[in-house]
């Protein structure tokens, strides 16, 4: 995928100015993991395309200013194809999404939220990649607890899950 042409200097706080822009970054994320997913894994697209559409609904509900930076980090949070050891340490999903999407373009604001999303906080304290995570910036907790819902709330074949089936 062609890196994003994005002018990221203004940080994650704010929102994206102009629908075009809101639209750039959306194809941006989506193709992404098209690239990454169609036809390597077409159960995880599935899963993706439902946690955007959770996502979607969620974010025009409590905080509809930010829907474009969460919808693309809902289509890029997973198109990491499998947890890889590095130099670092050890991999884990939602860093080697958050590194992909970052190598792609894609604004540090949507980055963050991959890097964070899922518990990668907890997981990254008990395997040894505390580091790791501090090289990422902690995104508003508005935008992760709307991710993480909508992340929570879909089954690995895309189906919407009743919160007594989450383990």
């Amino acid at each position: 995928c062609k890196p994003f042409d994005w002018d990221d200097s203004r940080r994650d706080q704010q929102t994206l100015s102009s629908r075009g822009a809101r639209q750039r970054l959306h194809f941006a994320a989506r193709g992404l993991a098209y690239d990454r997913l169609e036809h390597r894994d077409p159960v995880r697209l599935a899963r993706t395309r439902m946690v955007v559409a959770e996502v979607n609904w969620l974010a025009h509900a409590i905080d509809p200013g930010v829907a474009g930076i969460l919808a693309a980090a809902a289509w890029a949070h997973d198109i990491a194809d499998t947890p890889r050891t590095t130099a670092d340490g050890p991999g884990l999903p939602a860093f080697d999404s958050a590194r992909l999407a970052l190598n792609a373009g894609l604004p540090s604001s949507v980055v963050d939220l991959i890097a964070f999303h899922g518990g990668t906080r907890f997981d990254a304290s008990t395997r040894g990649a505390a580091r790791r995570l501090r090289t990422y910036s902690p995104p508003p907790q508005t935008w992760l607890a709307i991710l993480n819902a909508a992340y929570l709330s879909t089954g690995p074949q895309g189906q919407v899950l009743a919160p007594t089936h989450q383990a």
